[in-house]
């Protein structure tokens, strides 16, 4: 019985110092949220994504139920996808072409000369679209990766019982730029039987500063910058019979590795009670996202 008194005095006190408070959220601000990237080495193509951010309340899908972007069938009502804006790519200040969008496709894209990729020029991307502030983003042009060679060895790695093909590329650094190192093993199939569109194996290494991600293995040159590093990366067996295998050398960049960085954070705080919120990296002036050039290099495994 006394405990039946104590539990009641102390419902009584908690509901006693409850307190309902309404707070006011500021007005949303609407922003233009830009994905831009091109890669030299690869199609000398430039490509965006724009959309716009959305408010914490705002019930708008975030795309047309996982739909490509490339997808032309599929309508932009009720979506994040802005796609009569428009984006153009200056040099050194100087407007070097307008992106276009074909069709109603959620993409802009334009064609890049290699003589229009000079390392020692300014890149600026603009984009602007009725009832949104104008945004901008500074791109980088960077060098293709040095890779002195790749090494290809069937079966040569036992570790824990489990045999690995092996694939030694060895990297010159250039002195005094931080650079970023992808490297991704890529499966195409030789003939429809085995599949229609490529795919992307996992790697690993046993080199401590190599760093996983989603999108691939990433070597960092901060511990060898203006060396020459060698790396072993480790895959299972290749099936060189019915795939055309390729290792794919990236060269980053930093603003890149800062987006995909804080982008593997934020999926793996996501659903973590515990886990400090993450801000995704932008580079966007007056708006959110990431515009950033890459370079990357092919070699065929077989």
């Amino acid at each position: 019985m006394k405990q039946l008194f104590i539990m009641l005095i102390a419902a009584s006190f908690w509901s006693a110092c409850q307190q309902v408070v309404n707070i006011d959220l500021p007005p949303h601000e609407p922003r233009l949220v830009l994905h831009a990237f091109w890669s030299q080495g690869q199609n000398e193509e430039i490509w965006a994504w724009l959309g716009n951010n959305i408010s914490v309340l705002d019930n708008t899908r975030l795309d047309t139920l996982g739909y490509s972007p490339m997808d032309r069938t599929i309508p932009y009502e009720g979506t994040v996808w802005v796609n009569n804006a428009t984006v153009e790519l200056y040099k050194d200040a100087n407007l070097l072409q307008t992106l276009r969008v074909e069709n109603g496709a959620r993409i802009y894209t334009g064609d890049l000369l290699v003589d229009d990729l000079d390392p020692t020029a300014s890149y600026e991307l603009r984009a602007s679209a009725p009832n949104y502030p104008s945004i901008s983003a500074n791109i980088d042009i960077l060098a293709l990766p040095v890779v002195d060679s790749i090494i290809f060895v069937p079966e040569g790695v036992s570790s824990n019982g489990q045999v690995y093909d092996l694939i030694q590329a060895e990297i010159n650094d250039p002195a005094g730029v931080e650079n970023y190192y992808m490297f991704l093993l890529k499966y195409t199939p030789k003939d429809s039987s085995w599949g229609t569109f490529p795919y992307y194996q996992y790697l690993e290494s046993p080199d401590q500063n190599a760093e996983y991600s989603n999108r691939g293995l990433i070597l960092a040159d901060k511990n060898f910058n203006g060396s020459t590093k060698s790396i072993d990366l480790w895959t299972f067996p290749l099936d060189t019979f019915n795939y055309q295998v390729d290792l794919e050398v990236y060269n980053l960049g930093k603003a890149i590795y800062l987006f995909n960085r804080s982008l593997d954070l934020y999926y793996e705080a996501e659903s973590n009670p515990f886990a400090e919120p993450v801000l995704i990296y932008s580079n966007v002036k007056n708006g959110r996202g990431i515009a950033s050039g890459n370079s990357r290099r092919v070699f065929p495994l077989n």
